[in-house]
């Protein structure tokens, strides 16, 4: 499975910050990659292999997610 998930900041808001325990960067840098940040926008890229599973993870931001392949998600 690929994907894109591009997390929505609030606009030019500079002090906005993603921290969070369960950050998906921090739980799983294997399939979860930053692409973009800057104030307004968090452009992560996900890439899971059939029969791969993610750790428990959490997203802080609203987001809008991309799939560029087909999957079936449990």
């Amino acid at each position: 499975m690929q994907l894109i998930d591009i997390g929505i900041k609030r606009p030019g808001n500079p002090a906005k910050v993603v921290s969070a325990a369960l950050d998906p960067l921090r739980v799983d840098p294997n399939h979860y990659k930053l692409e973009f940040e800057n104030s307004q926008v968090r452009v992560l890229r996900v890439g899971i292999g059939p029969r791969q599973s993610v750790p428990m993870h959490e997203y802080v931001l609203n987001h809008v997610v991309v799939y560029f392949t087909e999957q079936n998600i449990r």
